[in-house]
């Protein structure tokens, strides 16, 4: 997975149409889109006029050529501005009843909404892949000599950018999310100490070095720190014996045992 450029997933965020996003439309008008807050737009099929260089008229255009057709009683080939023609009246504008004039055709196509502007249709703001082989310019157009295939790699427009990033942003985002939870709980349990019985240290697993620091660290006396003290066998083995105690009293809260029943005169006594 590549780094995580926040900063570019912010710029490419906040270029786009600002959020929340809804679905919206009227199947009825074929309408489907997705809206934003405010009654503002991202992407939809957005009614665009016919033209001669759309697909379906390039397609009529190449069936035209191939025929011939009966004019005047004899069967011969269209010429150029006849085709144009044919195309015109069968596939891009239509006759209008009420004035005599045309009406241009129309057709649905995928628009991107640009943030305080318009509707853009996805087609008039594509980049071509070859134009990345060639060092052509991004919004080189289908009709240039040295397009010669129509493969697209991407859309000029910020929501279109927005969405083709949407899912690697969010999974690198995610990824993000699990390292730094995973990081703060390995932080948590190193600063939380352990306090199941199996951490509890027993009185044997201390060396004689271990016993004599703590008995000379509880004493009250003031150590003079050039004098070297050394502590008894009998005073090492009671602090063992006490610490076994403390210990045991301790294993036995962790597990939710009652202490066991002070028989010492001391507690006797209460």
């Amino acid at each position: 997975m590549a780094d995580l450029d926040i900063e570019q997933i912010r710029a490419t965020w906040q270029a786009a149409t600002p959020g929340p996003y809804r679905w919206a439309g009227n199947t009825d008008y074929g309408d489907v889109r997705l809206a934003a807050a405010g009654g503002s737009e991202v992407f939809g099929l957005i009614d665009r006029d016919r033209s001669h260089d759309d697909p379906e008229s390039r397609a009529y255009a190449e069936h035209l050529r191939d025929i011939q057709v009966k004019i005047d009683g004899e069967f011969r080939r269209l010429t150029d501005d006849e085709i144009t023609d044919w195309v015109h009246r069968s596939i891009v504008a239509e006759e209008d009843d009420g004035d005599g004039g045309e009406v241009m055709r129309t057709y649905k196509a995928l628009a991107f909404y640009a943030p305080g502007r318009a509707y853009e249709h996805a087609v008039d703001h594509v980049t071509y892949e070859v134009t990345r082989y060639q060092d052509l310019p991004e919004d080189t157009p289908r009709s240039h000599p040295r397009i010669y295939r129509a493969d697209v790699v991407d859309v000029r427009n910020p929501n279109a950018r927005f969405l083709r990033a949407s899912w690697e942003s969010v999974d690198r985002l995610l990824a993000e999310v699990d390292r730094l939870t995973a990081e703060n709980a390995r932080l948590r349990a190193a600063a939380t100490p352990d306090s199941s019985p199996a951490a509890i240290p027993t009185a044997d697993a201390l060396t004689d070095e271990q016993v004599d620091q703590a008995v000379l660290g509880a004493s009250p006396m003031v150590v003079d720190p050039d004098v070297n003290l050394t502590v008894s066998a009998k005073a090492r083995e009671q602090a063992r014996r006490l610490f076994a105690l403390m210990a045991d009293q301790m294993r036995r809260g962790a597990e939710g045992e009652a202490a066991p029943p002070d028989t010492s005169p001391a507690g006797e006594r209460r």
